[in-house]
């Protein structure tokens, strides 16, 4: 092999780790839309609650939070007071709430 066609697939093989590794890095990336969603932790035969872009609702208890969320950190609010902080994290379809004592899992809900 002429050290020019070697050059150039080491370029191409370089070339296709970089968009492996950003395609991965975004699958990865925590986002609004991403948890959006209805979600069960099994509890209950009814979803637990329900994320929308600003608020979540909660179904047994009918009421809708407020919630921020800057890069994996979530901040949910009851009044202004905030009620849960933690990090935010997938696994597979599964996602997890993660604070200081516990993991809650939780998977999409299906009717």
């Amino acid at each position: 092999m002429k050290k020019a066609e070697l050059k150039m697939k080491n370029v191409v093989v370089a070339f296709l780790l970089v968009v492996a590794f950003e395609v991965q890095g975004q699958e990865n990336e925590i986002t609004v839309e991403r948890i959006m969603g209805v979600w069960t932790d099994g509890s209950f035969v009814n979803a637990s609650f329900a994320i929308e872009k600003d608020s979540i609702y909660y179904v047994d208890a009918m009421v809708h939070c407020k919630y921020t969320l800057t890069g994996d950190t979530i901040n949910i609010y009851d009044g202004n007071d905030i009620s849960f902080t933690g990090a935010v994290d997938f696994k597979g379809d599964t996602l997890l709430l993660i604070d200081k004592e516990e993991v809650y899992k939780l998977w999409p809900f299906k009717d």
